[in-house]
């Protein structure tokens, strides 16, 4: 069977997101592209690595699958969906952190999400726990102990307990890896197994190429809005298994497609 024969969850055809920015020196308004023309395919099961640096556009690709942003053109499919007065139905199956998640320091663990499962109307089967022991805080860790005594790594693990809380089919993480320690690194790479045997898709964005390329099953690189390339880990494989080596191959395309 085809390794991209999966059911397609997330497109994006021709996206562009256009800002207009003045310009002090001209008193000229100036058009710039943070996204420009992106293509990209996200199937069931991935571990999707969007790949880029700094400024690159992958923020705000994600705001756009989050509803946080609009196109200005181009569109985006969701689980077979495309109607933009629709999308919002389709996005009650995905879920993520885009930068900080929003945490109450002066509550516990089990405390910040059992207001978040009442805010959302979640149904009180059990979730909460599910959640928390999914990204690995375990109740001896946490029991008692106010988030703002938590480490970087833990409230992490937080914020992905209560992206979790929905039960999501796609989950999305913007640069999850920066600031933490090696442990952490570790342990955001086991949450991401236990987020695969459990049938959850994932796309995380980072420029950290070694530690992403240990986690994703297939990529896709984006250098100053474009998506210049997108290949799966097997084909990675195949061409030598260099993540750096072939993405540098890649920022001197303007666009293209699944390898």
């Amino acid at each position: 069977m085809d390794e991209r024969a999966a059911e397609t969850i997330f497109k994006a055809e021709n996206v562009k997101k256009k800002y207009r920015r003045l310009q002090l020196s001209s008193g000229q308004w100036k058009t710039n592209y943070a996204l420009d023309g992106i293509n990209m395919e996200i199937r069931r099961g991935d571990i999707y690595g969007l790949v880029g640096g700094n400024g690159a556009g992958k923020t705000t690709l994600m705001r756009i699958l989050a509803g946080l942003a609009a196109p200005t053109e181009g569109t985006i499919e969701l689980f077979g969906e495309s109607d933009p007065k629709k999308l919002h139905i389709q996005r009650r199956r995905i879920n993520g952190i885009i930068e900080t998640p929003a945490l109450n320091p002066a509550l516990t663990a089990w405390e910040n999400l059992e207001v978040c499962r009442l805010q959302q109307g979640l149904a009180d089967d059990g979730r909460v726990e599910e959640a928390l022991s999914l990204a690995g805080l375990a109740p001896r860790d946490i029991e008692g102990v106010k988030v703002r005594n938590f480490s970087l790594g833990m409230k992490q693990r937080l914020g992905i307990a209560k992206a979790l809380l929905g039960r999501p089919e796609l989950l999305f993480f913007d640069e999850p890896l920066n600031g933490l320690d090696p442990e952490g690194i570790w342990d955001f790479g086991a949450l991401i197994g236990r987020l695969k045997e459990s049938g959850v898709t994932v796309l995380i964005s980072s420029h950290l190429l070694r530690e992403l390329s240990l986690l994703a099953t297939c990529y896709g690189f984006v250098c100053k809005g474009k998506m210049t390339g997108q290949i799966t880990a097997r084909k990675l494989e195949e061409k030598g298994g260099d993540l750096e080596a072939y993405y540098l191959s890649q920022v001197q395309k303007s666009s293209g497609g699944m390898d």
